[in-house]
């Protein structure tokens, strides 16, 4: 029997929240209870109680999602099945089997362990599988294996009949095909609870990946040089980046605006055999922007102390026209870089947790510079004491400009233990290491309870003019009341083994010739900045699509055409509920068949929140 938590238990409050802390917007929004799931019957036995009580069951694994979809459930129930997080297979079935709470994280150590595979499935470790799964289930091994979702082989889920009784349903290609094919692709909380993955195979694990990045500082960008830079990267997935030996290349862009951030690309790579003994596509890829900033060198070799066998090979390159390993340029391309953003992965986890400038004295700030912070901030002992008081200065600097504390986190990184403290800041570093010690996130992309706001977009060709225009003005321009440093656009290499045309068939996903995707993010603190935040990235949005590229009934979207491919569901975002056929931005010519799904398998609407289909 599932555990129920309900308002008076001590755990009620702590449990009683979503991902983005703009939800509950309010009180009256919340839900009555929570039960806490441990097994399929747990579900059962918690679904078949609130349908029968005649309350709404709203649906969490790991709570992750960006919208209200599981917290807006007034006096309703919240089935969390976040404990069922096994990974690995049954005593006679040698099938892989995750959970819906299995972190992806650990599923990704797990699998390696026990089988030496994988999942091609998200960046940010902590992400589970329930959601993530069912929505697309996109990462860094994509491109070189297709979408988690590709490869599932049978799902177990609770449905809902008419008359109210759960029904326990193993659903695969011969068996309730429709709602099999619906479920991978739709997200989560249309048609019932996901209790089960099955993977009759998954691809073998990478034995190593190299890992590489680039920064470009705006103090000295122009419009001129930052077109470069996005022509030749999006210029290289609409052309080279579609033949089958680079799927194994996966980047990220993180567009920051100028007043409190900077541009960078982050890369991983492995060849199609899982190897790294061949980084002619990595190299050819890095070198288009030798004339964007930094220069490319001699790879290196070295030994490095960070838990894996063999040479870790380093790839550096010095940052043309900057001020070497000034107090200014190391700053702005590290120790402010994600400032704010509350973002882990390679831009590092905010010294503890959210510890500003403000609160530290300058010694503190020294002692940080030179020592690191216990596995948060790296150390760099290597940088003079006139480029430590200069890095002081400047973070205290950004706090008199900005009218508030200068949050300092880590610097960009390619790697782990001892490599961290190696890196000349303002270029990007490559290091070489096992699969298994990356988790994942070769470009993790993590996230605190704050309040945030999301937007998507699939891209089919390269940038226009107009679409770099924008960028360039929106980034560069002064936000009256709002520090826009909080905002981040990231733009992912997409496409590769993702675009198999049968696959598309199988799923429900039809973003299966897009070569670029993009997540518009903003974080913020206080519920006050909420509309300014908001414009920024509505206002950003709305020009970008504002264009010759849309057609005339769709102007200020990413609508499925010549140019574009809708959204991500995954990524959901209510506003796009303003538009009638906001449905056809994420799922394209594929609604008419989910909502026949959903007239047949949830008959009663059980399941259901904003953006989940409509019968």
């Amino acid at each position: 029997m599932a555990i129920r938590v309900a308002r008076g238990d001590a755990r009620f409050h702590n449990l009683n929240k979503a991902h983005n802390a703009r939800y509950p917007t309010m009180p009256s929004e919340s839900v009555a209870d929570i039960a806490l799931c441990q097994n399929a019957g747990d579900v059962a036995e918690a679904l078949q109680r609130t349908v029968s009580a005649g309350k709404r069951p709203t649906i969490r694994a790991g709570g992750n999602c960006y919208a209200d979809f599981y917290i807006n459930n007034p006096n309703g129930t919240l089935i969390d099945v976040g404990l069922l997080n096994h990974t690995g297979n049954l005593p006679h079935d040698p099938r892989y089997r995750i959970g819906p709470g299995a972190t992806v994280g650990k599923a990704y150590q797990d699998l390696y362990r026990l089988y030496n595979v994988t999942l091609p499935g998200a960046s940010c470790s902590e992400v589970t599988a329930g959601g993530h799964i069912t929505g697309g289930g996109y990462g860094v091994l994509s491109r070189l294996f297709g979408l988690t979702t590709d490869w599932v082989s049978e799902i177990e889920i609770l449905t809902v009949a008419a008359n109210g009784d759960v029904v326990p349903r193993t659903i695969n290609a011969r068996h309730d095909a429709d709602l099999f094919r619906a479920c991978r692709g739709v997200g989560g909380g249309n048609f019932g609870v996901i209790t089960d993955y099955i993977f009759d195979a998954l691809p073998p694990a990478p034995q190593e990946v190299t890992i590489a990045s680039l920064s470009f500082s705006w103090a000295d960008m122009t419009e001129e040089k930052f077109a470069k830079i996005l022509n030749a990267y999006g210029n290289y997935f609409a052309t080279r980046g579609k033949d089958p030996d680079t799927w194994g290349l996966f980047t990220v862009m993180d567009l920051h605006p100028k007043s409190g951030g900077r541009i960078g690309i982050q890369v991983q790579f492995c060849n199609p055999d899982g190897t790294c003994k061949d980084l002619s596509v990595l190299h050819e890829f890095l070198n288009l922007f030798d004339s964007c900033g930094p220069d490319v060198q001699t790879p290196t070799m070295g030994q490095h102390n960070h838990g894996m066998e063999g040479n870790a090979g380093v790839y550096s390159g010095a940052h043309s026209g900057s001020h070497d390993h000034g107090a200014e340029h190391f700053a702005e391309n590290c120790a402010v870089c994600h400032g704010g953003t509350g973002r882990g992965g390679n831009g590092g986890p905010n010294i503890a947790g959210t510890q500003s400038v403000i609160a530290l004295s300058d010694e503190e700030l020294r002692n940080i510079v030179h020592n690191g912070t216990g596995g948060g901030m790296p150390a760099f002992s290597q940088l003079s004491e006139q480029d430590t008081e200069g890095i002081v200065k400047y973070l205290r600097s950004l706090q008199q400009r900005n009218g508030a504390p200068a949050t300092l986190v880590a610097p960009i990184s390619g790697g782990r233990g001892d490599n961290r403290q190696k890196i000349n800041c303002g270029t990007y570093t490559l290091t070489r290491t096992q699969w298994i010690d990356t988790d994942g996130s070769g470009g993790a992309r993590g996230g605190t309870r704050q309040r945030a706001a999301y937007k998507s977009a699939y891209m089919r060709k390269s940038f226009t003019p107009h679409e770099i225009s924008v960028f360039y003005h929106h980034l560069t321009r002064e936000v009256p009341g709002v520090m826009a440093g909080g905002a981040t656009i990231l733009i992912d290499s997409f496409g590769g083994a993702v675009n198999r045309k049968d696959k598309g068939e199988q799923t429900v996903i039809f973003q299966r010739s897009s070569i670029l995707k993009l997540q518009f993010i903003s974080y913020w603190a206080e519920p006050a900045e909420d509309a300014g935040h908001i414009a920024f990235l509505n206002e950003l949005y709305a020009g970008l699509y504002t264009s010759p590229q849309v057609d005339a009934d769709h102007q200020g979207t990413p609508y499925p055409g010549e140019y574009y491919q809708g959204c991500y569901i995954n990524y959901p975002d209510m506003d796009m509920l303003q538009h009638s056929y906001w449905p056809e931005l994420y799922f394209g010519p594929n609604y008419k068949f989910l909502q026949q799904v959903k007239k047949k398998y949830d008959p009663n609407n059980i399941f259901h929140h904003a953006m989940s289909v409509r019968a």
